[in-house]
């Protein structure tokens, strides 16, 4: 499957496809670039941009929660179903994922353990001259909230 083209930009879909010239099912970043690319607007935006690629997503990982409610959006617009024809997962766990139809299921931001890294790190960094503080990345768990908005794709 021909990788999807990227855009610069902050937003990244990361979407499921089946290609028929390939019977496995391949994972490909997509990025989508606006100026409201965290809102609603901005995923029904990337999501209408990425229906109208050859080999259409079977899934799709929204930046946020928020923008998988306008990934639904242009979804039901198209005639898809979720979780039938696209799943759709968010990322952050909002009031508004256990809401939609079907539920969102999503990913917890652990604003917790966030705060408390950085607590427990903020020090070691002050002691630093600015120019020489270097960030480095730190992975911390985000729990996967299953819901009902994911599950294998149609046949």
């Amino acid at each position: 499957m021909p990788a999807a083209k990227a855009v610069r930009g902050v937003a990244v879909f990361f979407i499921v496809s089946r290609s028929k010239v390939c019977a496995s099912r391949t994972l490909t970043r997509h990025r989508y670039c606006d100026m409201n690319h965290c809102s609603t607007t901005g995923g029904y935006e990337a999501t209408r941009s990425l229906l109208v690629l050859k080999h259409p997503p079977t899934a799709i990982f929204c930046q946020n929660d928020r923008t998988a409610l306008g990934c639904y959006d242009a979804l039901r617009e198209a005639g898809l179903v979720v979780p039938g024809d696209v799943s759709v997962v968010g990322y952050d766990d909002e009031e508004i994922s256990r809401h939609l139809r079907p539920k969102l299921t999503t990913c917890v931001l652990p604003h917790r353990a966030m705060g408390r890294w950085t607590i427990d790190h903020l020090q070691e960094y002050e002691s630093k001259p600015r120019d020489r503080q270097h960030y480095p990345i730190t992975k911390i768990e985000c729990s996967l909230v299953p819901r009902e908005s994911e599950g294998p794709p149609s046949t």
